[in-house]
C-alpha cells in the first residue's frame, strides 16, 4: 500500500477532489481525515490518503508527503525516511521549510515549470477525469 500524506488544513479540500477519483482508478483508496474514514473503489485498498494538518510522527513507511497551500507552520520539519516530497508552486512556506530541513521535493501544478502538472479537471457528474503529465521544464 503507498501511503500519501496530504499536510494542511482539513478543510482544504481542492487536492482530495481531484486526488481520490484519481487514485481509485488504480486500485481501492482508503482515506483518512480528522472527522471520517472512508474506502473508495470496490477493490482491496492499494492506497492509503490521510488528511493532517502537521506532519505525522511516521515509523517504518514510505510514501508521499504533500504539503497543500493552507500548510502554516514556521516550526522547522523532519521528512521521515522513504518518503516523497511535493508541494504547489505557490506555497512558499512549504518551499522554505523543505529547504531547510535539507529536502528534495517536487512541485505540483498546472504551469510548464512545475514538474507535475494536473490540468484539464473534468468534474462530470459521479466522476473526476483529469490530464497528468511528468515533465521538466528547459530553456532552449
Amino acid at each position: 500500500m503507498t501511503d500519501i500524506l496530504l499536510c494542511g488544513k482539513s478543510t482544504d479540500q481542492s487536492i482530495v477532489r481531484a486526488l481520490l477519483p484519481a487514485l481509485a482508478r488504480y486500485g481501492g483508496v482508503r482515506y483518512v481525515h480528522p472527522d471520517l474514514l472512508r474506502k473508495i473503489g470496490e477493490d482491496e485498498p492499494r492506497f492509503l490518503v490521510c488528511d493532517c494538518e502537521r506532519i505525522p510522527k511516521v515509523e517504518g513507511n514510505s510514501g508521499i508527503l504533500f504539503f497543500k497551500n493552507s500548510f502554516d507552520s514556521d516550526s522547522p520539519i523532519s521528512i521521515p525516511d522513504g518518503f516523497l516530497c511535493a508541494f504547489e508552486p505557490q506555497n512558499q512556506r512549504a518551499a522554505a521549510l523543505l529547504r531547510a530541513a535539507g529536502a528534495a521535493a517536487v512541485t505540483c501544478g498546472m504551469c510548464a515549470k512545475d514538474t507535475l502538472s494536473i490540468s484539464s479537471l473534468d468534474y462530470a457528474p459521479q466522476r473526476l477525469a483529469s490530464n497528468e503529465a511528468l515533465q521538466r521544464w528547459m530553456a532552449t
